[in-house]
């Protein structure tokens, strides 16, 4: 019996890009050097803070919609307390939104290919780069895509958006003359 694991690899490079996502903004927001970040969550607020309990690490609060506190975990680091209350918590601790680290993965990556397939039929061939210049309005499309390794897939869209198949190539297949 053959099983067929495209949705399931497609599965979990979506949510290997989102963990990478929500790792990078945690950096970026321990980076700032609060000593309390606040969130809301499905379940009501989460405060990030440092610990008051164990000097040095970093304490994540739940609090009801009435805001009376659940609980709490620790971590510690700040980026790890971020992760935990974005991964563990849903919290929504935002998008990256570093100029800096988003130009240097450009350079990094401006020449992966990339084979792109709009509704199962039109194949198109193009590079990293190009994909996230044309697709610069669809900032998840773009870190999804970003994230796959070499030769993963991820598939995007679906519903009112075409369905487009997104695989990362692991090399350029050079024409020979």
């Amino acid at each position: 019996m053959t099983r067929h694991r495209e949705p399931f690899d497609s599965l979990v490079a979506d949510m290997r890009a989102q963990k990478a996502i929500r790792g990078e903004r945690a950096r970026e927001l321990a980076a700032e050097g609060k000593s309390l970040y606040s969130f809301q969550t499905p379940y009501g607020k989460i405060a990030v803070h440092a610990s008051t309990r164990k000097p040095g690490t970093w304490q994540v609060t739940r609090f009801l919609p009435d805001g009376t506190p659940t609980g709490h975990s620790e971590s510690p680091t700040c980026v790890e307390a971020l992760r935990l209350a974005a991964s563990d918590w849903q919290a929504d601790i935002g998008a990256p939104v570093s100029t800096k680290g988003a130009r240097r993965a450009a350079r990094r990556t401006a020449r992966v290919p990339l084979i792109v397939t709009h509704e199962g039929d039109r194949l198109y061939k193009t590079t990293l780069e190009e994909f996230l210049i044309d697709n610069a309005d669809d900032a998840e499309s773009c870190q999804i895509v970003r994230m796959l390794a070499p030769g993963e897939t991820a598939t995007l869209g679906g519903g009112a958006v075409p369905l487009v198949t997104v695989k990362k190539l692991r090399t350029l297949k050079r024409k020979r003359s």
